[in-house]
């Protein structure tokens, strides 16, 4: 759907709403490229490229500002911390953002936290490999079939490294399969050649949106649960994996 940002009147409430928690009235909302914001009674009159949005900081939970042209008011970040309201500042520039976070986070879920501790379980993170995997498995049905029993054995496999097993088991399957309809069975995806770099291209435009998404839920980008390692963004590649194909 798209929307005319000058038709005020129109605009879907909720549009720059990136999550409404179930048990609250708390919002979370993404601000780009700010130009300008100002004090509109007990409101942040917010201008950005594309429109503008009144902040009511009493009911939300984090502002995301991406890019910035603009100056931010100290009198904003002042008034977000009495609200509880983390401020969060990105652009594709900076690799990392910048975070307003108040000292005292009362009745807030820490998610950090509970990323960390899913990611120490090994049950837990299991599932949720699972689940990354599964996706990316239905994805690539439209080359090639994955039998329903190997699903089950996926559902039921004991830990990480036997779903990571039968997630490479079926790349390998899928990747040949691609590059044979391309009229390039030669090709791998590993490989150095003009189509793998257009993949990892497409692969690279898509780390900063999703960057920018997990900086916004104050997720840590380092801790992924299909991907292992905390030396490069696992997690954007655990929730990139169902597009990666």
């Amino acid at each position: 759907m798209l929307y005319d940002m000058n038709d005020n009147e129109n605009l879907p409430s909720n549009l720059f709403d990136t999550w409404v928690f179930e048990t609250s009235i708390d919002r979370t909302i993404w601000i780009p490229y700010l130009q300008a914001i100002e004090k509109n009674g007990s409101l942040w009159l917010t201008r950005f490229q594309g429109g503008e949005l009144d902040i009511d900081l009493a009911i939300t939970d984090t502002v995301m500002i991406y890019g910035y042209s603009g100056d931010l008011p100290v009198a904003f970040l002042l008034d977000a911390s009495k609200t509880n309201t983390t401020v969060i500042i990105h652009s594709r520039y900076n690799e990392s953002p910048l975070i307003f976070e108040p000292l005292l986070r009362v009745g807030k879920i820490d998610v950090l936290q509970e990323q960390i501790l899913f990611r120490t379980n090994e049950r837990k993170r299991a599932v949720i490999a699972k689940e990354c995997v599964l996706a990316r498995l239905r994805q690539m049905n439209w080359l090639i079939d994955v039998p329903a029993s190997h699903i089950k054995n996926i559902k039921i496999a004991n830990g990480v490294n036997e779903v990571r097993q039968y997630e490479a088991q079926y790349s390998k399957i899928y990747w040949e399969r691609y590059f044979s309809c391309l009229g390039y069975p030669d090709y791998s995806r590993r490989g150095k050649n003009p189509i793998s770099d257009a993949l990892n291209a497409c692969s690279l435009f898509l780390v900063g949106p999703i960057l920018r998404w997990i900086y916004l839920h104050r997720l840590s980008p380092s801790h992924g649960y299909l991907h292992v390692q905390t030396t490069y963004n696992a997690l954007v590649y655990d929730l990139m994996e169902p597009v990666r194909h």
